[in-house]
């Protein structure tokens, strides 16, 4: 028998022995990490296991928190956010602030409140096309850290409140707050869900741009009352009690003249310029307020006709 020959088949041999053993140790780790998966699922949905151990494990495995329709909720998301919320609170605890939430409390509000509304939101900005691009992500975080005047601020301010970088903050604060407001927008431009209020508000500025008494005009057409059941609402605001568009377009304007039609965070509105005291900071208004729907109002509906199981708090 040729010695070479003889050698390449040992070594052959040897090779198959590694390799089988490696394959065999590789399959004993997966049988391993399976059941431990499975043990630890078994204790989480199950015999309801909880404490930081198992927080901090479902942190690096994600397993699922919640189901919204077809999408889940998972724990790495969960467990970040709800660290991040327990951090901000003992800040507030510490600087003596009122209302802080129980732990109870604050895992229902992660998970209800943000985590679930963000699945909400994102399936009502699906409907309308509405995306948030890494450019507005980072416009958004750059007049942030310009407002603070450095990154460094800004880094120490997130690390100290809230136990995140930056990236951590645009991940969980940024974006959804983005597709909030940027949703929020397309149900108010939405004329199947307020056409009929645009339609009443302009015809409260075509009645004024008739020259019809303002006081009669609101009296027709507002859907306000001041506290005491007056649907004429005339009331005074302080410098920076206004919205600075609105402020600045009020204080720029004479005595006696009104606004067109204003968007408000709830309502669209006609102001009246009764006053103005420039020293004092003081303006006296009159208002038309017709109430429009919003992505708050739209919120509930959706989550009502959505499924939604919760299976860890």
């Amino acid at each position: 028998m040729d010695f070479k020959i003889f050698k390449r088949g040992k070594n052959l041999k040897r090779g198959i022995r590694i390799r089988n053993f490696v394959l065999a140790a590789l399959l004993v780790i997966f049988v391993v990490f399976i059941l431990c998966i499975g043990i630890l699922s078994w204790g989480i949905y199950k015999l309801e296991w909880r404490g930081h151990l198992i927080e901090n494990i479902m942190m690096v495995i994600p397993m699922p928190v919640a189901k919204v329709g077809n999408n889940y909720v998972f724990s790495s998301d969960y467990y970040a956010d709800l660290k991040s919320a327990r951090k901000f609170y003992a800040k507030q605890k510490e600087n003596n602030f009122p209302n802080i939430p129980s732990d109870a409390d604050l895992k229902k509000i992660i998970l209800e409140d943000r985590l679930i509304e963000n699945i909400l939101v994102g399936q009502i900005a699906r409907k309308y096309k509405i995306t948030v691009t890494d450019q507005e992500i980072n416009d958004k975080m750059d007049a942030i850290i310009k407002n603070k005047g450095s990154q460094q601020e800004v880094e120490k301010f997130l690390a100290d409140n809230y136990g995140l970088d930056i990236s951590g903050y645009k991940k969980y604060f940024i974006k959804p707050n983005l597709f909030y407001d940027k949703t929020n927008q397309a149900v108010i431009d939405d004329e199947s869900i307020n056409g009929a209020a645009k339609k009443k508000i302009q015809d409260a500025l075509n009645h004024l741009r008739n020259n019809e008494d303002f006081d009669k005009v609101a009296m027709e057409y507002t859907e306000e009352s001041d506290p005491l059941g007056n649907k004429i609402i005339k009331e005074n605001f302080l410098r920076g009690e206004l919205p600075n568009d609105i402020e600045d377009q009020l204080y720029g304007m004479k005595e006696g003249t009104y606004t067109d039609v204003l968007t408000l965070p709830t309502a669209l509105a006609i102001f009246k310029l009764d006053k103005k005291d420039e020293n004092k900071g003081v303006l006296g208004l009159s208002t038309i307020i017709v109430n429009i729907k919003t992505l708050k109002d739209i919120l509930p509906e959706e989550k009502q006709k959505t499924q939604i199981k919760i299976y860890v708090y």
